[in-house]
């Protein structure tokens, strides 16, 4: 789960080259994930359950005419026993430059319950966590994603609609030369 675009962006309407350049790395990484994890991996973006204002500059603070849920916190949950939570970007500027904190979650009962909560707070309603394989649960936010997409902002549950990918590949451009640690 990630924005649907940078916050400067969707809020702050900096379309410089500078974000281009951002979004452009961003979107590179995405699909390597992708490429690499196959089915087991979907993004996601999170959007508030209700319509947005019509916004005729086309701005990038909507998704499917939902406004989007700006998401700063940085939680991966790596499969059972692993999970981190953290302040640092996977960018150079944080992986080098500022000082980020974190915390690395090793035991199962507390990994499956920081899964299960973020599980209740993004994808919304019940569901099984007890007996399924985590590759399930990746299928879970996958549905409800899709799902969501289909319906009217009011009537989705919880916040997960899928990644923008045009409007990121629309708007990503790639810079050689410029410093990929500079944003």
């Amino acid at each position: 789960m990630l924005p649907a675009a940078p916050e400067d962006v969707a809020f702050n309407s900096d379309h410089g080259l500078g974000m281009r350049h951002a979004e452009a790395l961003q979107v590179r990484c995405l699909k390597t994930v992708a490429k690499a994890f196959g089915r087991r991996f979907y993004a996601i973006c999170p959007v508030q359950p209700r319509s947005a204002a019509a916004d005729p500059d086309g701005e990038r603070d909507t998704v499917e005419g939902a406004p989007q849920v700006y998401v700063h916190a940085k939680v991966s949950v790596f499969d059972e026993t692993a999970a981190i939570v953290s302040s640092a970007n996977l960018n150079g500027r944080s992986l080098r430059w500022d000082t980020e904190a974190g915390v690395a979650l090793k035991r199962p009962g507390e990994v499956q319950e920081l899964r299960d909560r973020c599980m209740r707070h993004w994808i919304g309603g019940a569901f099984d966590v007890h007996g399924e394989a985590f590759r399930w649960r990746a299928d879970a936010w996958r549905a409800r994603a899709r799902a969501n997409a289909a319906r009217a902002p009011a009537e989705r549950k919880g916040f997960a609609m899928p990644y923008p990918w045009a409007q990121a590949d629309d708007f990503a451009v790639e810079l050689p030369g410029f410093p990929d640690e500079a944003v």
